[in-house]
Order: C-alpha cells, then sequence, then structure tokens
C-alpha cells in the first residue's frame, strides 16, 4: 500500500478529525456539565472545523482565476479568525 500525503488527504483527516473532537467535546459537556476541558477541547474542534473551511474554500477562490476573488477570500477568513479569537 502506497502511503502518500497531498493536501486533499490532509484536508479530509482534519476534517475527520474536527468531527471526533466536536463529537466528543459535546459528549463531554453533556457528562460533566462544561467544565475547562470541555470547553477547551470544544473550542479546538471549532477552529479545526474553522481551518477546514477555511482551506477548502481557497480552492473555489483560486479556481475563479480573478483577484476579487481572492481578496474576498482573504478578508472572510482573516474577519472569522479575529471574531473567534474575540469571542473566545
Amino acid at each position: 500500500m502506497r502511503r502518500y500525503f497531498n493536501a486533499r488527504t490532509i484536508i479530509n483527516f482534519v476534517s475527520f478529525l474536527s468531527l471526533g473532537l466536536i463529537a466528543i467535546a459535546i459528549t463531554c459537556v453533556e457528562i460533566f456539565k462544561a467544565g475547562k476541558f470541555t470547553s477547551a477541547l470544544h473550542l479546538i474542534s471549532e477552529c479545526l472545523a474553522y481551518l477546514v473551511v477555511i482551506l477548502t474554500s481557497f480552492g473555489f477562490a483560486r479556481s475563479k482565476r480573478s483577484f476579487v476573488w481572492l481578496a474576498l477570500w482573504f478578508m472572510f477568513s482573516a474577519l472569522l479568525v479575529v471574531m473567534v479569537i474575540l469571542v473566545n
């Protein structure tokens, strides 16, 4: 079996990992009633999910071959990162 990693494989793995972390975080919240560990796990899983969205949307913006789409992608990605930092 050949093992090689490309961008698509890494994005798929990160999305799988974020799915698992979200499921574990929600389960821990129900069991332990939102402690520091569960809130940290939830924040990590949210950040991974946002990372997957940012990375996959870059492929769309790049495929349009226009500076406007890339500028919008950068603006939206920066806004998302800033809002996650400010809210949490």
